[in-house]
């Protein structure tokens, strides 16, 4: 009888634990669920690491690559190539039809960005979810 007790009693602990543990990744994994309106700042520097373009977009978008989907319904400024479906996403290939020296390429990176902290790395922009306050620096990778 107690070892039946017992064992229901670690039963219930784990299914708990399991549950918990689906709630605090969900939202992680999911950036779909995160529609609210949110503030992002939007930062590029050119080859000369000079600052190019500084500014605030408010949307509700959920990843980085639909914020700049969004942007580019503006004003035509990111280039993105691939398919967002696709194991990895879409790239960014140009900004603003700057001209890069050779094997040069655009990198992007968050210092406030949960997903970039946890992961010690920005992931692709069609599974980077964006909250609000996020701050995104684009910049040019030079060999």
């Amino acid at each position: 009888m107690k070892n039946n007790r017992k064992t229901v009693g670690i039963s219930l602990i784990f299914i708990i634990a399991l549950i918990a543990t689906y709630f605090i990744v969900k939202p992680l994994l999911n950036p779909a669920d995160n529609d609210s309106d949110k503030t992002i700042s939007i930062e590029i520097y050119d080859v000369e690491q000079s600052l190019i373009y500084s500014e605030k977009h408010e949307t509700n978008v959920n990843t980085l690559g639909l914020l700049l989907d969004e942007m580019n319904s503006e004003t035509e400024m990111f280039s993105l190539d691939g398919d967002a479906s696709s194991e990895f996403g879409r790239y960014l290939s140009a900004i603003d039809a700057i001209e890069l020296p050779a094997n040069s390429f655009w990198v992007y990176e968050s210092d406030n960005n949960k997903m970039c902290l946890s992961e010690a790395y920005c992931p692709g922009i069609d599974y980077l979810a964006i909250e609000d306050e996020d701050v995104f620096v684009f910049k040019v990778l030079l060999p």
